[in-house]
């Protein structure tokens, strides 16, 4: 079995769990412990309007550049 590049895994899989887990689970815990300094820091977890971008929003764009990035490696199989 041909070994697994093990650094693109890792990211993949933080890549994953904090869009489905840690990034909604600190969202309710923001909302639920309304405290002033942790409501601004909504913005961390939320898309922005088209005035700039928050680390939200490179999910995406991070998991599309892994998903490039094994495409070389898929094909020298």
């Amino acid at each position: 079995m041909p070994k697994r590049l093990e650094s693109l895994d890792a990211l993949r899989g933080f890549d994953l769990f904090f869009l489905v887990a840690l990034g909604p689970f600190l969202m309710s815990v923001i909302n639920a412990a309304d405290v002033s300094w942790l409501n601004s820091c909504k913005w961390l977890l939320s898309h922005q309007e088209w005035t700039g971008f928050s680390p939200w929003d490179l999910i995406m764009p991070l998991f599309l550049f892994m998903s490039g990035i094994t495409i070389p490696f898929a094909y020298s199989r």
